[in-house]
């Protein structure tokens, strides 16, 4: 229905918010790219994106944590990404 209408499919719209996470995160704007990276992997999870796919953006998401001193929430998305890229 969304492509019907000229929308982008939820995966696309996840490499899209998975960026400007990215962007965001390495411009010291940590406090908008989190709900970002959270929507990313949400779009990631219901559109059916790649394991793989999934794991890069936990990955870019746990960097920024780390970054931050979230280190305890860091060794969680970690794990989850080694369990995607183990999956493949």
């Amino acid at each position: 229905e969304l492509l019907k209408r000229g929308g982008a499919p939820l995966t696309e719209r996840g490499i899209t918010m998975h960026e400007l996470a990215c962007g965001l995160r390495d411009n010291g704007r940590w406090d908008e790219a989190e709900p970002l990276f959270r929507e990313a992997l949400r779009l990631a999870e219901e559109g059916g994106a790649t394991a793989k796919s999934r794991a890069i953006t936990l990955r870019s998401y746990a960097r920024g944590l780390r970054a931050n001193g979230k280190a305890q929430e860091v060794a969680r998305l970690e794990a989850q990404a080694d369990k995607l890229e183990a999956d493949t």
